[in-house]
């Protein structure tokens, strides 16, 4: 499994989706996962 090509797919309340490349969630998003509004995290591994 080559671990430099992840993504992380972020489902925010209102609809729309994050899409990060790589495997950090950066300080805003964290912050939204924290205030509950985040759906669902999908982490893709490559």
């Amino acid at each position: 499994m080559d671990l430099t090509n992840q993504s992380i797919n972020i489902y925010l309340s209102d609809g729309s989706v994050v899409n990060i490349q790589g495997n950090i969630i950066e300080e805003e998003y964290a912050k939204l996962v924290r205030e509950g509004k985040v759906d669902k995290i999908e982490i893709h591994l490559q």
